[in-house]
């Protein structure tokens, strides 16, 4: 009786640790979807010190609240930097516009990708196709080949660097809404 009570507790132990592995793998999944905001990731070049905005409506059309934005201010550098727009959890943005700062002195801005997070979902769209998802107004001068912008500061209705949301965004946005 003492030799099958010897050889039943290491296939205890065994089972015991084995469950409790289980158990712990069990709790970690749903801390992994926890954030329930739109995150716009954008990895673009910003050589000079500078701020960047994100619009957003919940109508889909080119207005734009003033109070629906998220501020990043940007250190400048000539190596991609990853710029995280988090949305607050209760909004749900139709259209989106990326504002690309108000400092003069850049001679470039490059965009390499943006991507779209929503509760564990993502769509990315890599540079060449960055111009199809947002489109530039007149002080941006953009090179769709290089995915870069030249910002124009002498226009005479004053500088205000503006990337506007295409059609393809509220598309992509509702993807992402979807169960």
């Amino acid at each position: 009786m003492k030799t099958n009570l010897i050889k039943s507790i290491p296939l205890f132990v065994f089972f015991t640790f084995f469950i409790s592995c289980k158990n712990n793998e069990k709790e970690v999944k749903p801390e992994a979807v926890s954030d329930k905001s739109l995150h716009i990731l954008i990895e673009a070049v910003v050589p000079k010190d500078d701020n960047f905005q994100i619009y957003w409506n919940e109508d889909g059309t080119n207005n734009f609240p003033g109070k629906n934005y998220v501020n990043i201010d940007i250190k400048g550098s000539d190596k991609p930097q990853l710029l995280d727009f988090k949305l607050p959890e209760n909004s749900m943005a139709k259209q989106l516009r990326f504002d690309i700062g108000s400092n003069k002195d850049h001679e470039f801005v490059k965009i390499n990708y943006f991507k779209l997070k929503y509760f564990g979902k993502e769509f990315t769209c890599q540079a060449q196709d960055f111009w199809k998802y947002f489109g530039n107004n007149t002080s941006i001068s953009y090179d769709k080949k290089t995915a870069t912008s030249k910002l124009i500061t002498n226009l005479p209705e004053g500088f205000d660097p503006i990337f506007g949301g295409t059609s393809n965004i509220p598309l992509e946005l509702e993807k992402l809404y979807k169960n």
